[in-house]
């Protein structure tokens, strides 16, 4: 993949996942050198496949965590599959998945990943709803637990109430790893928060971001 067309991806699909990030300078590169790599606490250096011959830096004022690091890998990792010469069209609708396919992996297991892709997919729709003339708000915990209730999450999205019942701030859904809704409620809220797993909320002006011990740790 040539540069520019290295940059634009980055730009369309990989900057509005991380906050407050640019793309900086071009720096040469070799196939020792890894897919992604810390130039500096601030500099994360990234090319297209392990062949290229340059390196792209993504800056930041605040230092890249190494979880933050471990998600552009994965997104570096997606792109590297994607062969040369791909159709723009069939590109796009790649390049469309991706961001939810690489957080969908912040969860292990198979089950956990599905249900996350699946409650993204979910949010997506939600985010282009109304209730009652107003943007739909909603949050959603995942936690690492199987079997704890009977209504899965696409039979909950299906009513009319569910729109209503969890705004992010105090209140968030909570689920298992095979997708069935454990409880909710402001305990819930709290618990999920603080335990592990990943909650993910959907905002009034449409954003939908992912948060692990309540630090945001992505934004679609």
């Amino acid at each position: 993949m040539d540069e520019s067309a290295f940059r634009t991806l980055l730009t369309e699909h990989l900057l509005p996942m991380l906050a407050g990030t640019n793309l900086g300078k071009t720096n040469r590169s070799s196939p020792k050198h890894d897919l992604v790599a810390y130039g500096n606490p601030v500099v994360l250096l990234m090319k297209p496949s392990h062949d290229a011959n340059y390196r792209i830096q993504l800056v930041r004022s605040q230092a890249f965590t190494s979880e933050e690091k471990h998600l552009v890998s994965l997104f570096i990792e997606e792109v590297a599959e994607i062969p040369d010469g791909t159709d723009p069209i069939r590109l796009l609708d790649l390049m469309s998945a991706v961001p939810r396919r690489v957080i969908s992996r912040f969860l292990p297991g198979n089950a956990g990943r599905s249900t996350l892709e699946q409650a993204i997919r979910d949010f997506e729709s939600l985010s282009s709803q109304t209730y009652e003339g107003h943007a739909v708000v909603a949050a959603l915990g995942i936690t690492g637990s199987v079997a704890h209730g009977p209504i899965k999450l696409r039979e909950l999205w299906r009513e009319d109430f569910s729109r209503v019942l969890s705004n992010g701030f105090d209140s968030m859904y909570l689920c298992g790893s095979d997708g069935r809704v454990a409880g909710g409620g402001r305990r819930a809220a709290a618990m999920q928060l603080s335990r592990l797993g990943l909650a993910i909320k959907i905002s009034a002006d449409g954003p939908i971001t992912g948060f692990r011990k309540k630090k945001a740790i992505f934004s679609l």
